[in-house]
């Protein structure tokens, strides 16, 4: 009797085992044949990656209820996973300035030129913007095209005007340690940097040929005018016209002509209107050959200047001659331009058509030195 009573508390042990493991309640009149069960706790550490895993319980289990014998079967698998731990590292470097646009010293810069200053890495726009200061840019506008690029556009460039010796103007700025990149870290130093724009010069080229011939080379000049056209001197008739040069070697390589005129004064003192064929030239002739230059094909015609009739009062005229001497920059060695004037006579007669070429301010120097103006951009 005690070995069957043992026995089957052995068998209420085992089938308790057998339930909490995931098989039939043992008191269960109908047990399942199979069981499902929970599985064990996933364990994981976290450094760097992380793993996590368990298993569930027995995979069968016998047990017995009185006579009857059961076996269930439990199955469960315990999670896995991975993982990256840590964290990102602090940003600690400072940012730098890469390039800027004009360069540092850069002369020659154009009114309208933008600022660019490029940085090391992506930044906070509004210190680095407030990180800009000039005295001398005037109002300014900021532009991104990306977090790394700030543009500056401004408002107050302009070109130093004058004669050869007027001197650029030089605009600078610095973007100071306020600036930050994205972590907020500080430029190490306040950077400084400067250009300086064109100049806008006005000059005045110096005359070095000025005459007036005959067909035959010889000169028409008297002591205090420059006759052009058909005129007479003790009945002897003159077909003259005036040829002038002018040295514009001291104009530099590099200059973009804005402007240039001929301006010079004249006075028809005696005779008819002046034919509409009456022109002014631009030409090439040899000073030591003047006579070819009576007769030299024209480079470029321009207008009749003359406006007045007979007998009519000291004028200036003025003709634009950019482009001639853009033309002779482009090509021409020794730097000179030169022109002529003929006067085309309608009729014979008297003192026909007779012009004085002269200087409004000194009627006894012709044109002088203040005829050809030329204005030009240039470092």
């Amino acid at each position: 009797m005690n070995a069957l009573r043992t026995l089957s508390l052995l068998g209420i042990n085992l089938a308790l085992v057998t339930a909490a493991c995931g098989g039939d309640d043992p008191i269960d009149p109908d047990p399942d044949p199979t069981g499902s069960g929970v599985g064990g706790a996933a364990v994981s550490s976290s450094s760097g990656n992380s793993t996590s895993g368990g298993m569930g319980g027995d995979p069968s289990t016998t047990t017995t209820t009185g006579s009857t014998m059961v076996t269930s079967t439990s199955s469960g698998m315990g999670g896995m996973g991975s993982g990256t731990g840590g964290m990102d590292p602090v940003d600690t470097t400072p940012p730098s300035i890469v390039s800027v646009s004009p360069s540092d010293g850069a002369t020659g810069v154009a009114n309208n030129e933008v600022v660019v200053v490029t940085f090391s890495e992506p930044m906070d726009k509004p210190s680095a913007q407030a990180a800009f200061q000039s005295a001398s840019l005037g109002a300014i506008t900021f532009n991104w095209p990306d977090d790394m690029t700030m543009e500056v556009t401004p408002n107050g460039l302009a070109y130093a005007s004058g004669g050869p010796t007027v001197m650029a103007n030089v605009y600078d700025y610095t973007v100071t340690t306020v600036a930050t990149d994205l972590a907020g870290n500080p430029l190490p130093a306040n950077a400084m940097r400067s250009f300086s724009t064109l100049r806008d010069v006005t000059d005045y080229m110096p005359e070095t040929v000025e005459t007036t011939v005959e067909a035959n080379g010889t000169s028409c000049e008297t002591p205090f005018v420059m006759p052009v056209g058909k005129w007479i001197v003790n009945t002897n008739q003159k077909d003259c016209r005036l040829l002038l040069e002018f040295d514009i070697s001291s104009i530099p390589g590099n200059a973009q002509v804005q402007a240039s005129s001929l301006a010079c004064g004249y006075q028809n003192t005696v005779g008819a209107s002046l034919s509409s064929q009456t022109k002014l030239h631009h030409v090439n002739f040899d000073p030591n050959n003047i006579a070819a230059g009576w007769s030299a094909a024209p480079v470029q015609t321009f207008n009749n200047p003359f406006s007045f009739g007979t007998f009519g009062p000291q004028t200036t005229f003025s003709e634009n001659t950019t482009a001639a001497v853009v033309n002779e920059l482009s090509g021409q060695s020794p730097g000179n331009i030169q022109f002529r004037l003929n006067v085309v006579s309608q009729s014979l007669g008297l003192y026909n058509n007779y012009v004085n070429w002269q200087d409004p301010m000194n009627p006894t120097t012709g044109c002088g030195n203040q005829a050809l103006q030329v204005s030009y951009l240039t470092p």
